[in-house]
């Protein structure tokens, strides 16, 4: 609005700036989290579609925006790890593999360069998303894939990672990781166990 509204006072359609003093708001954060529970449900409604549960389960390992894991491709992927370059922040990353993942990838055929792909062929974003959501709706999960990529990233937190750890896999600056842990990291019962079972381990190591 405030761009629209410079260009025609430039061009002499206006001559009085009413979006001076103008705050918008701006929306909250997704503070949406997905439950174990609920990926079980999801992986389960959507065990006839391969290519979708390759996808879902990429996102939820390795913490990648829905762009990202579309396009990745077999020769980034070696024994132990995948290599990547995030399209929106040109970060090089090397993501270790899950073994859950690399147990899926395992058994994924080839067909295709592209890891997500259906029929040997790519998939696109719109093809994506509208199976994700489909699939959310059978499933009864009120939730999005971008919300897999904040899930990852708190559940390592709570496995105990530590800020730069988690943000050499997600490929968020250390600050900005550090902002998306403060706003979504629920600090509970889990949170505390596992500060406790770190120092528990830590006293160990060093009386022995």
């Amino acid at each position: 609005m405030k761009v629209l509204t410079r260009v025609a006072l430039y061009h002499g359609l206006m001559t009085v700036d009413p979006t001076t003093n103008l705050r918008l708001r701006s929306a909250p954060p997704r503070e949406r989290l997905w439950s174990d529970e609920e990926k079980a449900r999801w992986l389960s409604a959507a065990a006839a579609i391969p290519y979708m549960v390759t996808a879902f389960r990429l996102l939820e390992f390795t913490a990648q925006r829905p762009t990202d894991v579309l396009t990745l491709t077999w020769p980034r992927v070696s024994g132990a790890e995948i290599t990547l370059v995030q399209q929106k922040t040109r970060a090089r990353l090397v993501v270790p593999l899950h073994p859950v993942l690399r147990d899926h990838l395992a058994n994924v055929d080839r067909k295709s360069i592209m890891i997500v792909a259906d029929r040997g062929r790519p998939v696109s974003y719109l093809k994506f998303h509208l199976q994700f959501s489909r699939i959310c709706e059978l499933a009864g999960v009120a939730a999005q894939a971008r919300d897999l990529r904040r899930t990852a990233m708190v559940n390592m937190a709570l496995a105990g990672a530590s800020t730069p750890m988690i943000s050499s896999i997600s490929g968020h600056s250390i600050d900005r990781c550090q902002h998306i842990l403060n706003t979504y990291l629920p600090r509970g019962r889990e949170l505390a166990q596992a500060a406790i079972t770190k120092l528990v381990e830590y006293k160990k190591r060093t009386e022995v």
